[in-house]
């Protein structure tokens, strides 16, 4: 995968991941986003506020962090890259 593409698909999931989160950290009950609480499993918090900040802070700003070490040439850079595409997939196959 060249540079130009690794740097648009993590600025994607990061105004994505930002966006979302934020949205979820500020109204917790998810009606922002066309969310309802009652659509959590019952093991689940009872708003979404702490999955908001999961998604802000891994998905959002952590993609946006491995654009900047991509974009610098960054010696950790390909690692930040599969870290943010791991956490990625873990959170996809945990929904």
């Amino acid at each position: 995968m060249n540079k130009l593409s690794t740097v648009a698909l993590l600025i994607l999931l990061g105004a994505a991941g930002t966006f979302n989160g934020m949205s979820l950290t500020s109204d917790p009950t998810g009606r922002s986003l066309g969310l309802d609480v009652d659509m959590l499993p019952a093991w689940h918090t009872w708003d979404y506020r702490i999955s908001g900040l999961f998604v802000l802070i891994f998905l959002g700003l952590g993609s946006l962090i491995s654009v900047a070490a991509v974009l610098v040439d960054a010696y950790d850079a390909p690692t930040c890259v599969v870290f943010v595409g791991l956490v990625t997939i873990g959170w996809v196959v945990w929904q």
